[in-house]
């Protein structure tokens, strides 16, 4: 991880992503397992303007642009090629 974190990529980021998700989907595979049903909801933060354009479905570029920019003006910290582009 310590050489992950050094690179100026963003390998850690998608690796942490990774790993998150293949820990997921064994939870899922070792509740299906259980013959219980799990109700699968996510948590989205109110006051986050991107939160909501996912929660809404506002995926396409110029969307979520704004979300961020919305997000960006509201004072979080945000980053990403989407912001990127609109700075060059």
């Amino acid at each position: 991880m310590d050489i992950l974190s050094k690179e100026k990529d963003d390998w850690l980021t998608a690796w942490q992503s990774w790993e998150e998700d293949s820990v997921f989907f064994c939870m899922e595979g070792w509740f299906d397992s259980l013959n219980i049903e799990i109700k699968k909801e996510m948590e989205y933060f109110d006051d986050c303007p991107v939160c909501q354009a996912m929660k809404f479905g506002l995926n396409s570029p110029d969307e979520l642009k704004a979300a961020f920019r919305a997000a960006k003006d509201k004072g979080f910290y945000v980053s990403g090629p989407l912001l990127d582009e609109e700075e060059e």
